[in-house]
C-alpha cells in the first residue's frame, strides 16, 4: 500500500471513529467498543506496514490539504514519514491498541463505555498527528 494513503488513513481513521462514537454514542452504545478499538488495530497494522515500506515522504508529498493562505504566507496540514516517525508511530499505534484492548475489560460494565471510547478514539488521533507532523 502507498506510504501517503497509509499516513492518512492512520491520522484520520481515529478521528472518523472519535467523530462517529462521540456523536451517535446513544444509538451506538453496544457497539462503540468495537468501533473504537478496531479503529486502534486497524491503524496499528498499518504503522506496521508502513514500517515495513521504509520509503520517506517529506516536503510537499506529505501535503493533505492547504489550510490557511494570505499571499506569501500558507499554513499547509501535511505530515512527514521518515525512519523516526515511522518507530515512533509503531510505538504510539501499539500502545494505544494495548489500551484499547485493556479497557474492554476494565470499562465492561460501565455506563459511560461509549463515551470513554469516542474520548480514546480522540486521543490517539492526537497522539498519530503529533508523530506525523509536518511542523508545529
Amino acid at each position: 500500500m502507498n506510504p501517503h494513503t497509509l499516513a492518512s488513513m492512520m491520522l484520520l481513521l481515529p478521528l472518523a471513529a472519535a467523530l462517529v462514537v462521540l456523536l451517535f454514542h446513544g444509538a451506538l452504545k453496544g457497539i462503540a467498543h468495537i468501533i473504537s478499538t478496531l479503529t486502534a488495530v486497524t491503524i496499528f497494522v498499518c504503522s506496521v506496514l508502513l514500517l515495513m515500506n521504509g520509503t520517506d515522504i517529506t516536503g510537499n508529498e506529505g501535503l493533505l490539504f492547504p489550510f490557511i493562505k494570505i499571499g506569501s504566507f500558507s499554513v499547509d496540514l501535511s505530515f512527514i514519514i521518515d525512519r523516526q516517525s515511522r518507530g515512533m508511530m509503531f510505538i504510539v499505534t501499539f500502545i494505544g491498541m494495548l489500551v484499547h484492548i485493556y479497557s474492554l475489560g476494565y470499562m465492561k460494565d460501565d455506563d459511560a463505555k461509549a463515551r470513554f471510547f469516542g474520548a480514546l478514539s480522540l486521543f490517539m488521533f492526537s497522539m498519530t498527528g503529533i508523530v506525523l507532523a509536518a511542523n508545529l
